[in-house]
């Protein structure tokens, strides 16, 4: 794979916008979109410490689970 200098990968381009929901790109396939929607919110939420799934808060002793959708923490 060859890097490209002058543009960082799109979730990274994404990863601190404030309006990300409200973005729109005619020529962004919506399946694209929405998994990279999807993908900036887990990370954003995984570096707050919530759940990357739903954005819920840990609960629990040594297994840490979301309170809101039960997954387990998985990072």
């Amino acid at each position: 794979m060859i890097k490209n200098e002058f543009f960082p990968p799109i979730k990274e381009v994404f990863f601190s916008c404030e309006a990300l929901e409200e973005i729109e790109c005619p020529h962004m396939l919506d399946e694209f979109r929405e998994g990279v929607l999807q993908e900036v919110k887990g990370r954003r939420w995984a570096s707050e410490n919530k759940c990357a799934y739903c954005g819920g808060e840990f609960k629990g002793g040594l297994i840490k689970k979301c309170s809101v959708c039960g997954k387990k923490k998985s990072y």
